[in-house]
């Protein structure tokens, strides 16, 4: 496995700033690239440069955006704490399609946590998030991730993952094509790292960090994280979430659904 490892070292135990796996998810470049950015909308996404930036979710949400709350109120509702994303609810195939990589991506999570306790004395990176998991059913196909953010060539302002639970880590998976830019960048450190295709960066999100602009080609990042405010609230059912959901908005049969 073609890693490197980061660490600070500046501190009374070593702290991760982040682990870069090179080329381990490649196979899933094309249905990222070709079934699943196409499905990401423009959005108003927090610490973003610029408009028109594309960016969605998969999974869980513990926020609602402003349209679905006026239809909940039209229908004089009261708004569960967790949602599902309009990407997980819409295509339901696409969002199966990804659980390979959910899976292998914490798979290799797991075997840099193993590999970072023996070699860099660093304690499991996973406690936290398996421990908070526990009697949850919001878990992504079994992994510690409750949620993925999509982002389609987007370029983040200096920001940290404040809504992952506290101590836990992000886990970043990029696609790319042709891509000029895009760096991953921890300033406090001076550290750039040039994503390729495939890669995989499991990070220290509350280490402030920002992307550079991109000056050429695709870039598909998806970070899989556990959001504090489902977990907060996981002795909900996923049954009950999804059912509520799918009542204010229902699916189309796919027989019904316009040819895009």
């Amino acid at each position: 496995m073609d890693i490197t490892v980061y660490i600070d070292d500046n501190h009374p135990l070593p702290r991760l700033i982040c682990v870069h796996v090179k080329h381990r998810l490649q196979q899933w470049n094309d249905i990222v690239m070709n079934e699943l950015a196409p499905l990401v909308s423009v959005s108003n996404l927090r610490n973003a440069c610029g408009k028109g930036v594309k960016s969605g979710i998969m999974g869980y949400m513990d926020t609602w955006t402003p349209s679905q709350k006026k239809k909940i109120k039209s229908e004089h509702l009261t708004p569960l704490p967790i949602r599902p994303s309009s990407i997980t609810h819409d295509h339901p195939e696409i969002y199966n399609k990804m659980a390979g990589l959910f899976k292998s991506s914490n798979g290799i999570f797991k075997q840099i946590s193993e590999l970072l306790e023996a070699q860099y004395g660093i304690g499991n990176i996973m406690k936290v998030q398996m421990k908070a998991m526990v009697g949850s059913e919001f878990k992504m196909f079994g992994t510690p991730f409750t949620t993925a953010t999509i982002n389609v060539n987007t370029q983040l302002e200096l920001h940290t993952d404040s809504n992952n639970i506290s101590g836990s880590y992000s886990v970043m998976a990029t696609f790319t094509d042709k891509l000029q830019g895009g760096n991953l960048e921890f300033p406090s450190y001076g550290l750039s790292l040039q994503v390729g295709n495939g890669d995989l960066i499991i990070m220290d999100g509350f280490i402030p960090h920002r992307t550079t602009p991109i000056k050429y080609g695709r870039r598909v990042s998806i970070v899989m994280y556990a959001r504090k405010g489902i977990i907060k609230h996981k002795h909900i059912s996923k049954q009950t979430v999804d059912s509520f959901y799918e009542a204010l908005y229902p699916r189309k049969p796919k027989h019904l659904q316009p040819n895009k």
